[in-house]
């Protein structure tokens, strides 16, 4: 017998190629997903296929902002998610990003990026004026500030209402 393919398996007098990789691919799938990997093919003629996770690198050229939900009521809060980005639009991991509000208070006023280029905080409708005074139905408005580096911040807002 020779030794041929990956990691040595033998040929074995008369078996075919194809059912020797089906009997690897298994192993294949198997050893994706144990090292964390998540399977996207598993095509005996063509052994399995991981999805890519592209990762930027290089100068953050872009911040943005956005709130979930962007209204809600006094004392509610809102996840606020900043995603940085390079030069071609790719998320950047590892980037620290500064956030403030004038308003109610924030979970944390620093986060670091993830692999999809953001960075979250949570904001709690909390020492809002309007909500101090209880004025039912009336509304205020409330801003949230996302910052990283030399990069100009930007701001989202939200609307707090008095139920």
């Amino acid at each position: 017998m020779r030794t041929t393919g990956w990691l040595g398996w033998r040929k074995a007098a008369g078996a075919g190629l194809g059912r020797r990789i089906a009997d690897f691919a298994g192993v294949l799938f198997l050893t994706g997903l144990l090292v964390g990997g998540s399977c996207t093919s598993n095509d005996a003629t063509k052994g399995p296929s991981f999805p890519s996770t592209t990762v930027g690198t290089g100068a953050a050229t872009t911040i943005r902002i956005a709130a979930n939900p962007g209204t809600l009521n006094c004392g509610g809060t809102s996840t606020i998610t900043a995603t940085v980005l390079n030069a071609n639009g790719v998320p950047i991991l590892g980037i620290q990003v500064v956030f403030s509000a004038a308003k109610g208070s924030l979970s944390a006023t620093t986060a670091t990026t993830n692999a999809a280029g953001q960075a979250s905080v949570t904001w709690t409708a909390s020492n809002i004026p309007t909500c101090i005074t209880g004025a039912s139905g009336a509304t205020e408005t409330a801003g949230i500030t996302a910052a990283s580096g030399a990069l100009a911040a930007v701001t989202v807002t939200l609307t707090v209402v008095v139920p």
